[in-house]
């Protein structure tokens, strides 16, 4: 396959690949877009992209230096920072995954995605367990019937020892 010269086309051809779980295709094509100088959104969006493909393939050092360029650059966004806490949700380092989810929720306060990630680190920080369901039905609300929204509600029910919540959530969740 060839790479584009156009920006435009860098970035869709980049963003099919990501989309056909072929993002370790896509990674060439993704550090071209950050090397464009005339176009921010494609700078943004290249180490972005890039740094949501390393953390979902556990390349965690990778996905947070791409994401801290763009903040050594001044690019904050909710998504950023919401990848962020997840790279430090799954060091379980969660005193930084609480910073950067709420870092994101300062930037974009109904953010399912770092509502749910939130609630995941306080759920699994024990002494701070109960702040984690408000955080879940924040995301549910958001974005209503979501399937890891209602597994995260229905996970926390289960914890708490409340089995017929959790049968509800997790069986619609499943459902899904």
């Amino acid at each position: 396959q060839s790479e584009p010269d156009d920006a435009d086309a860098l970035y869709f051809q980049a963003l099919s690949l990501l989309r056909l779980d072929q993002g370790d295709t896509a990674m060439p094509l993704l550090r071209r877009l950050t090397e464009l100088k005339a176009n921010d959104f494609y700078v943004l969006q290249g180490h972005m992209l890039a740094g949501w493909h390393q953390a979902a393939k556990g390349r965690l050092d990778q996905a947070e230096d791409e994401l801290q360029t763009l903040l050594r650059k001044n690019y904050e966004n909710a998504q950023v920072y919401s990848i962020l806490g997840y790279i430090y949700y799954m060091r379980r380092d969660q005193p930084q995954a609480e910073y950067y989810y709420q870092k994101a929720l300062a930037i974009e306060k109904n953010n399912p995605n770092a509502h749910n990630g939130l609630g995941s680190t306080y759920l699994e920080w024990g002494e701070k367990r109960d702040y984690a369901l408000p955080h879940f039905e924040k995301a549910l609300s958001e974005t209503p019937g979501y399937f890891a929204y209602l597994d995260s509600v229905g996970w926390f029910h289960f914890l708490k020892q409340n089995l017929s919540r959790a049968l509800f959530y997790l069986t619609k969740a499943f459902r899904t």
